[in-house]
């Protein structure tokens, strides 16, 4: 007799009273064993960002991810198949598949989730509703399969926002004060600028162009430190007339500094406008600048475009760590620390990650001076800048009051 088909019988005829444990999806046994539950806890559908009810919006049309979060009574490892079914008008479009990884037991991790999917953006839409499967097969010990289906009555519609697309052009400034030392940016490097940036923000489609060079004859100061106030606001006013020129519409400016090799350090390494509305794109709104990779490093240059970003979306500055003038007040908690759940989405997506990773806790808001690099965005920065978005509808080509000038240290 064949080996596997003996060890059936085996199984069959010796094991009767205990027939259930020669199959996988049975409950515990005996009179010291527990009951083995396992059971779908929650479902969380990110872009980068989210708080503990889920209630952020996703931006249609770009990717997210869904972090599954899975319960056990009985800590095990264990690889479990979760399924995420995506539907439009009751029909199923989408199917996915993942495997649990690590340890599953009675403690929740919404930060840590037991399973992740990753869902295309041209499938994150308003018409689109979800649900997701624990074990469909019941291949896993469980006590019941009641609570293995989430929503479990019927697919539940994705929540979306739709936003205006973000055009970002960066130029390279000229400092004619001094030797006409250039930005450091090119083609290649565009996307290293915007990369935080693409990270945090709810962006939608989101594409950067590298434009003509900016002459500025800015006056930096007296070495070895400067960079003050009066410097940025001539740099940035000259980058906007640029724009202004160019009639480039809704797209966003910024310029890219190099600091003279006379100056150790700048006061201020970077400055934006802040809009009076969200529609304006006349003098004094759209515009900013920061030092570039030369001078500041790629973290620093990151931060300074992202957080600058955040300025001509609307966002003061988050209170805390010497942050300047004028401040949210309405701002929640420390600006120090962001306690969400953060995720590194935007890695998954352009394939630098496996998963879209956990960032530290310890991360301070973007819209902080707090630290770098540990800089993401919270909650409270996410619906303000998805708000402020969301207004810019239509780009209007009145006249409107031009924008207060805000300062990065």
């Amino acid at each position: 007799m064949p080996r596997h088909l003996w060890w059936a019988t085996r199984c069959a005829l010796l094991f009767v009273p205990l027939l259930t444990a020669c199959h996988s999806d049975t409950k515990a046994v005996g009179p010291d064993a527990r009951p083995i539950n396992l059971s779908l806890d929650q479902v969380i559908f990110t872009q980068g960002v989210q708080d503990e009810k889920g209630s952020l919006p996703l931006v249609a049309g770009a990717p997210a991810a869904a972090k599954v979060t899975i319960v056990r009574t009985v800590e095990t490892v264990d690889e479990v198949s979760v399924v995420l079914r995506l539907f439009r008008g009751g029909l199923r479009i989408h199917t996915d598949t993942a495997k649990t990884g690590g340890v599953l037991g009675p403690t929740r991790s919404l930060l840590f989730a037991s399973a992740e999917f990753l869902v295309p953006g041209a499938l994150v839409a308003p018409d689109v509703s979800w649900q997701v499967a624990l074990d469909p097969l019941e291949r896993s010990a469980d006590s019941t399969i009641a609570d293995n289906v989430l929503p479990a009555r019927s697919p539940a519609p994705l929540q979306t926002v739709a936003l205006r697309p973000i055009r970002i052009r960066l130029v390279p400034v000229i400092l004619t004060q001094y030797g006409d030392v250039t930005g450091d940016l090119t083609p290649a490097s565009a996307d290293s600028y915007v990369r935080l940036a693409r990270q945090l923000y709810p962006p939608g489609e989101f594409t950067v162009s590298v434009g003509a060079p900016v002459r500025s004859a800015a006056f930096a100061g007296a070495p070895p430190e400067g960079g003050d106030r009066g410097f940025w606001f001539n740099v940035i006013g000259d980058v906007d007339q640029a724009r202004v020129n160019a009639r480039a519409g809704d797209e966003y400016w910024y310029g890219v500094v190099a600091r003279p090799a006379a100056f150790q350090g700048f006061v201020f390494s970077g400055y934006a406008y802040l809009p009076p509305d969200p529609l304006s794109t006349k003098t004094g709104t759209r515009s900013a600048a920061g030092l570039g990779f030369t001078s500041a490093g790629v973290s620093v240059a990151q931060y300074l475009v992202a957080h600058e970003l955040g300025h001509l979306f609307g966002r003061n500055h988050a209170p805390g760590c010497g942050a300047s003038a004028p401040l949210d007040t309405l701002f929640p908690g420390e600006s120090r620390l962001i306690f969400a759940l953060l995720h590194d989405v935007r890695s998954r997506v352009d394939g630098s990650a496996r998963g879209a990773d956990a960032v530290g806790a310890g991360s301070s808001d973007v819209m902080s001076y707090c630290g770098v690099p540990k800089s993401w965005i919270g909650p409270y920065t996410h619906r303000g800048v998805i708000e402020w978005r969301a207004a810019d509808r239509e780009v209007t080509t009145q006249v409107s009051t031009v924008g207060q000038p805000m300062a990065l240290p």
